[in-house]
């Protein structure tokens, strides 16, 4: 045994003095930790158990309810439909559940036609299984839900300490397991010389790590979590269903996180997707730190916010109400805790109450609104010696001194306020991101009239990109169009990513003029004003086809406890409607409506128990606005542009929605709407090639033959209004 000098072991046992209790202490501080990190876990299996019992009751309901015509597709030619229902078999599971002799009984079935039915029944069960998702719905998932409030509690209590006891309990282990010697005497004196100072050196730094003033910090956390997790969450059924009503969105993201889906080189909707390897790579490679979010993340999302971080320059076109805003906030609190202090969101006013609202609700991030006569100049003082995100507009912008202050990010909403390269807005806008490490443009309508609206987004963030996708253009190839643009362009759409949406039922309610209209209309399209004649269904007031098809409507949603969503270009409009709907109607958005008015409103809706109407102009309304709790949308008239239309519906349709949500577009027959709405297919048309799909999000994107839309609002109105002057002067 190598012998340890008197002086030596002086030297060894001096630190060592207190080592049982130090060690008892490391091992009290891993088994906190370890305890925090089990009842994520616990909470997590319990969940994922819950979840693979409810799909497969769904994938059976389902499969159960499939009419024995659907296995005609898997069978193949000469499906024998009438001798399977003469035999009494009506559903595929009949087929399935059926003996192959018992089915070769019934006339006209042979034993091999039973056995290729039988196959197509398994074939056909499969494919539901493959593309079965389970909806969250009181009776059918009550289990599951229970389970996904605890997860959620859980995750949410223990988020601010989860990252950081995995690598404080990795490590005290480690420290603790190396200093064991120094737990007993006889161990002790039987120890080398080396392993002696080696047990000592990681005692003391133990002793260190258990002393020092973030671990203490922590440590008082880490405690205070596992004492609130100890506790019986007493909360009802009933309240927790209550609860997803208000909050399905976040359950959701909780059900996302607890099956953890990967997303790497996908959209997060299970696709693969056709990057190009070096945009791969980097999204691979690149990180996303959350610990400053309060928000679960959906699969899409986390994405989203990882290929903004990694191309630095990108514009995220998600269709409207997947949550471009939160993707964007994702990115900047990985940035804030990687040490960056400054950020800039330069968005529309009607907005800007939305952004410090999800800032507040979804991060610890802290906001300044740098917006007002009064008040910008002190707030944006306070940003800059304080950080975080300052929130502006592209008006309040144009008057604004900003400080040389690097800028972590500039996240610029509604970025098709900018398609115009040309203007003042445009060029105040793209000096704050030529400052910018990096820069987010988020749109749902990229591109409204001209691909080259397109181009000019994609041209301030990558120049180069820009003359490469103007010539994909001329030589109509929209597949190399989005194939160019894949490296700073991602999108994807609701069905690809929303799983569990509510279906949208669109209906188009087609009225005939009443003789009052008929004047109001011929008197409005000779006088020669296209919004006199776009509004003449409704100067008749109460008397007019379309204001008495919507009180009807109106009516039906009251009788279901529907709340309702109308919309309008015009004020005059509006007024009328509400004189027609009385005291259920909550308030109107128009143009003029302050941000903090808007969101009240909307707060007031959604608080009313039952049936409520909440009017807006389109215009002002239709973007903003998260207005989850009405699920019948009415538009009084067709509009110029289909994104407006899409974006107004997508209030209501969005993540969050628990409801199927109904759409109708109230019309009228021989008028201005039956040719708006021929002219605006193209316009449609062209966004589905070349916009609606991204290759980030898509692999196989199909383009839509349509005639090119370079149609402008002003166009468009000229020659609405001379088609029907010469229509009404030839009757």
């Amino acid at each position: 045994m190598q012998r340890v000098s008197a002086s030596d072991d002086d030297a060894l046992r001096q630190p060592g003095r207190d080592a049982r209790k130090t060690l008892r202490a490391g091992k009290a501080f891993t088994r906190d930790c370890d305890a925090l990190l089990e009842a994520v876990e616990k909470a997590r299996a319990k969940v994922v158990a819950e979840y693979e019992a409810a799909a497969a009751a769904a994938r059976r309901g389902r499969f159960a309810e499939l009419a024995v015509d659907r296995l005609r597709d898997p069978y193949g030619a000469r499906f024998p439909l009438t001798a399977l229902q003469r035999a009494g078999y009506s559903s595929a599971a009949q087929v399935l559940n059926a003996p192959t002799q018992r089915l070769a009984q019934a006339k006209g079935i042979s034993h091999e036609t039973a056995v290729k039915l039988h196959r197509a029944a398994v074939v056909l069960r499969g494919d539901m299984e493959a593309t079965s998702t389970v909806r969250l719905e009181p009776g059918r998932a009550d289990k599951l839900v229970l389970a996904l409030h605890e997860y959620d509690r859980v995750a949410r209590l223990a988020s601010p300490v989860r990252a950081a006891a995995e690598h404080h309990r990795e490590e005290a282990s480690r420290l603790g397991d190396t200093a064991k010697p120094l737990r007993g005497k006889l161990r002790w004196l039987f120890t080398g010389k080396g392993r002696k100072a080696e047990a000592v050196e990681a005692l003391g730094t133990l002793t260190e790590k258990l002393a020092a003033p973030e671990t203490s910090d922590f440590t008082a956390d880490l405690r205070q979590a596992r004492t609130r997790l100890a506790e019986d969450d007493k909360t009802s059924l009933a309240a927790i269903w209550r609860d997803f009503d208000k909050r399905s969105a976040a359950y959701y993201a909780a059900l996302d996180a607890a099956l953890g889906g990967k997303v790497d080189a996908t959209t997060g909707g299970g696709k693969q997707v056709e990057l190009p390897p070096e945009v791969v790579a980097a999204v691979e490679a690149q990180p996303l730190d959350t610990s400053l979010l309060t928000a679960t993340l959906r699969g899409y999302q986390h994405f989203g916010a990882r290929y903004a971080l990694a191309q630095k320059a990108v514009v995220l076109g998600d269709e409207m109400g997947l949550g471009k805003t939160v993707q964007a906030i994702a990115a900047l609190a990985h940035l804030t805790a990687a040490g960056r202090r400054h950020f800039f969101v330069v968005c529309p006013a009607s907005v800007m109450a939305n952004w410090e609202r999800e800032i507040a609700n979804l991060s610890a991030l802290s906001s300044w609104r740098v917006h007002g006569n009064g008040e910008r100049d002190r707030m944006l003082a306070r940003w800059t010696r304080q950080g975080g995100v300052a929130i502006t507009t592209y008006d309040t912008l144009r008057v604004l001194t900003v400080p040389r202050t690097p800028l972590g990010m500039v996240v610029v909403d509604e970025a098709h306020y900018i398609k115009n390269p040309e203007t003042a807005r445009a060029k105040n806008v793209r000096s704050l991101m030529n400052r910018a490490e990096h820069t987010m443009l988020l749109s749902g309508t990229p591109m409204e009239n001209r691909v080259a609206e397109f181009a000019g987004l994609i041209g301030y963030l990558r120049p180069d990109l820009a003359g490469a996708l103007e010539r994909s253009d001329e030589h109509d190839d929209s597949h190399a169009f989005r194939r160019i643009a894949a490296p700073a362009y991602l999108r994807r759409n609701q069905k690809d990513v929303l799983k569990e949406l509510p279906e949208l039922v669109a209906v188009d309610e087609w009225v005939e003029f009443t003789n009052a209209d008929d004047r109001e209309y011929r008197d409005a399209v000779l006088a020669g004003h296209i919004m006199h004649v776009r509004q003449a269904a409704y100067r008749a007031g109460a008397a007019s086809a379309k204001a008495q098809r919507l009180v009807e409507l109106v009516d039906e949603a009251r009788e279901n406890g529907l709340k309702v969503l109308i919309f309008s270009y015009f004020r005059e409009v509006l007024t009328m409607v509400a004189q027609a709907l009385g005291d259920r109607v909550v308030g109107q958005v128009t143009g003029d409506t302050p941000p903090a008015t808007r969101q009240e409103l909307v707060d007031r809706l959604s608080a009313i128990d039952g049936h409520a109407v909440l009017l807006a102009q389109i215009d002002a309304g239709g973007t903003g606005l998260n207005v989850q709790a009405a699920s019948v949308v009415i538009l009084c008239e067709p509009q110029f542009k289909p994104s407006t239309e899409d974006q107004a519906i997508a209030r209501a349709h969005r993540m969050g929605q628990n409801r199927v949500v109904r759409v109708y577009r109230l019309l009228a027959k021989d008028s201005v709407d039956d040719a708006l709405l021929a002219r605006l297919g193209a316009k449609a048309r062209l966004f589905d090639r070349y916009a609606r799909r991204s290759i980030v999000a898509d692999s196989s994107p199909s383009a839509i033959d349509g005639e090119r839309a370079e149609l402008s609002e002003a166009v468009l109105a000229r020659d609405l209004l001379a088609g029907e002057q010469a229509r009404i002067k030839s009757r």
